[in-house]
């Protein structure tokens, strides 16, 4: 089209919006203006913003909510890990501690099974260990007659002390 002309009035406090339209080079003198109040269009516009500001807070709880669900699928087995070690540190470990990660169908599920494999051989070397120590004291107690053996089977239970505190430390 020709020449085009754009501006902004006011007509009794409202914003109305111009357009003039010359059309003389269609081969026509005509002058042809076009007025809009500013609400008429603009109303549309504002309601879009609005839905696409409901839909985007809605999306965004949304998508919280998941990311929530997500990290809690994720913690809940490392904090059991982290409770069973605590466990094998107290020398109270449970086996069914592990249980309900173990049934799980991901990775976790592997590493609480060695975890559970680690803790058993564990446990049980405590206790070996536990029985050596109980084992040579009495052998102690029962050898009071030579002084010089005595002192060997001290220095020897000493040594499975020492062992026993450096394998509970690590």
């Amino acid at each position: 089209m020709g020449n085009e002309y754009s501006f902004e009035f006011e007509l009794e406090g409202e914003k109305q919006l111009a357009r003039i339209y010359h059309l003389k080079e269609l081969g026509i003198d005509w002058i042809i203006g076009v007025t809009i109040p500013q609400n008429d269009y603009m109303e549309t516009i504002r309601a879009t913003a609005r839905h696409t500001l409901i839909i985007g807070i809605g999306i965004t709880i949304v998508a919280s909510l998941l990311a929530l669900a997500a990290a809690l699928h994720i913690i809940r087995p490392i904090n059991t890990l982290n409770q069973a070690a605590d466990e094998i540190k107290r020398n109270q470990f449970d086996p069914s501690t592990l249980a309900r990660v173990i049934s799980r169908p991901d990775e976790f599920s592997k590493l609480a099974k060695l975890f559970n494999d680690m803790a058993i051989v564990v446990m049980s070397r405590q206790q070996s260990l536990s029985e050596q120590v109980k084992l040579l004291k009495t052998e102690i107690d029962q050898s009071g007659s030579a002084s010089n053996d005595r002192q060997k089977l001290e220095t020897v239970l000493r040594h499975a002390k020492q062992v026993r505190k450096a394998y509970r430390n690590r």
